[in-house]
């Protein structure tokens, strides 16, 4: 860093750019540090600057030791991910243990079996032999129904093609075909009632999904209203420009259902942490795709697809409609795996957009995960995790 500006020092600055004059120039489209002169001497300047340079780096290495101890059990002896079958009940398999041993899952009842959920997974077909297999070979094989949402058609796992690019910025799009396509082939199916939208690197506890919606759906009057669970993520109105983009859109919003700006928050269904609707909501997003002054109003920005299904649905309602809470009172549905869950407070690349959307904050730690936890998320980033998760909770508790 040089501390002059176009060959010339500022006021109150050292006059140390004679000798910088290269250095000036190869940084001349980088941000650069104007020292204030506190010192006369070029010498004792030039060893400040020096000075925060290191104090950068060093601060740089402590955010990097905080992230690479997320991984220490991998580095330090722990079994490789190919090899966890090999693995003792009693083994931990990169810090995932501790969560897991407190989860109970729940007992089969009359009203938890009466339950029919069709699962769909958002996938393609890059993902088919990895990601896929791991789900159709652990939770999967627990769905009574279990939709591939995919680009290409592969009979060997069951996947459909959906005429929508296999695209992050697109899932949108993909979702409404998916939605579309759940409709037509359940519409008139009266043994399912439940929807369960997750990814393909998402791990979930169907018995504690089940038993979770049991509770909660113990009336005709509940079963025949539409219903959504997820974690609850939120958008401030205050902020709501910058994640849909549509000035228009929010104005309209806001005189519609008198939000106020300063104070009201958008609540939704976390995509990554997965979201179970019953089938009058399905109804409702389909009517409000259908529906042009629903479903045209939809900002061109495209925003996520949790949010986007969620104002349709909120719109198409009137403003009836809302996630409903799940928590117990620590979080059931986990963006995460349960390592990260665990510790999360040392995510320092994950916490500028994870806290920014939890309107009721993050606990990590022992109060991250109810004991009835019924999902988990990015269950990739280890290899082999899925399979572990899975033998825990189910082969080592028999």
């Amino acid at each position: 860093p040089s501390p002059c500006i176009n060959g010339k020092a500022p006021a109150r600055v050292c006059d140390a750019c004679g000798d910088d004059m290269n250095v000036r120039r190869n940084l001349s489209r980088q941000r650069r540090w104007h020292l204030p002169c506190i010192f006369r001497s070029k010498a004792l300047c030039s060893r400040l600057t020096i000075a925060l340079a290191l104090l950068v780096i060093a601060h740089r290495l402590r955010v990097g030791a905080d992230l690479a101890a997320l991984d220490a059990p991998v580095r330090n002896g722990a079994v490789a991910a190919t090899q966890t079958q090999q693995l003792d009940c009693n083994d931990d398999f990169v810090g995932n243990k501790v969560v897991l041993d407190a989860i109970q899952v729940a007992k089969p009842t009359t009203a938890s079996n009466d339950l029919r959920i069709a699962c769909f997974i958002m996938t393609h077909s890059g993902n088919h032999d990895t990601r896929v297999r791991s789900v159709l070979s652990t939770w999967g094989k627990r769905c009574d129904h279990l939709l591939v949402a995919s680009n290409v058609t592969d009979d060997a796992i069951g996947a459909v093609a959906i005429d929508a690019k296999a695209t992050w910025k697109n899932l949108w799009k993909k979702l409404q075909k998916t939605l579309q396509h759940l409709w037509e082939t359940y519409h008139d199916d009266d043994d399912v009632q439940w929807f369960l939208k997750a990814d393909d690197d998402s791990y979930i506890i169907m018995e504690n999904l089940k038993s979770f919606l049991a509770q909660q759906t113990r009336t005709a009057t509940m079963t025949s209203q539409p219903l959504i669970y997820g974690r609850h993520f939120g958008i401030p109105m205050s902020k709501m420009k910058s994640d849909i983009g549509d000035a228009n859109y929010i104005r309209r919003m806001q005189q519609r259902f008198q939000w106020d700006p300063a104070s009201t928050i958008f609540r939704f269904p976390s995509g990554g942490s997965s979201y179970v609707f019953n089938k009058p909501y399905l109804k409702l997003l389909i009517d409000g795709i259908r529906n042009p002054s629903t479903f045209d109003v939809v900002p061109k920005a495209k925003p996520p697809e949790d949010l986007s299904q969620a104002l349709v649905a909120y719109e198409q309602s009137n403003g009836t409609v809302e996630v409903s809470t799940t928590r117990d009172p620590a979080e059931r549905f986990h963006m995460f795996s349960p390592r990260d869950m665990y510790t999360l407070e040392k995510w320092q690349d994950a916490r500028t957009w994870v806290h920014r959307f939890a309107p009721d904050g993050i606990v990590a730690g022992r109060g991250c995960c109810s004991p009835h936890s019924i999902s988990f998320h990015q269950i990739d980033r280890v290899e082999g995790l899925m399979q572990y998760m899975d033998r825990q909770l189910y082969e080592c508790r028999k």
